[in-house]
């Protein structure tokens, strides 16, 4: 399934964590029929596009449902997608400012967020960042 509106994306993170989630936005969503797995897409046309504040907004909505503090009842893979990274120019910068508006919230250490973002990184039971 993937819904189109972004109203009905938040409908669907909302039941994961019964709860309403933030108003923000997500830019793709999918998940499978019985709704058990999730994926959130972040997408990106290049990685040396925006500044802090724009790298930062890749997680905005993923810190919004972490400061909830509840638990996703569902798997949720939430996925920075950039479609041309112009030579990974800007890859390191956007990697550290993601981790600077998830830290305190996350389980993951500098290191190991930093290290396993491109594979990977658990965020929380049931979420992962890659």
């Amino acid at each position: 399934m993937v819904p189109e509106k972004v109203k009905d994306m938040q409908k669907i993170l909302s039941e994961t964590f019964s709860e309403k989630v933030p108003n923000l936005d997500m830019d793709v969503m999918g998940c499978n029929s019985k709704k058990e797995k999730i994926i959130v897409v972040q997408l990106r046309s290049r990685d040396d596009t925006g500044g802090t504040t724009a790298k930062g907004s890749l997680v905005d909505m993923l810190r919004g449902v972490l400061r909830m503090n509840k638990r996703s009842t569902k798997e949720i893979l939430y996925l920075v997608a950039v479609w041309d990274e112009r030579n990974l120019q800007q890859k390191n910068s956007t990697i550290v400012k993601m981790y600077s508006s998830l830290k305190g919230l996350i389980d993951a250490s500098e290191d190991k967020f930093f290290n396993d973002v491109t594979k990977g990184v658990k965020i929380k039971d049931g979420i992962t960042l890659k």
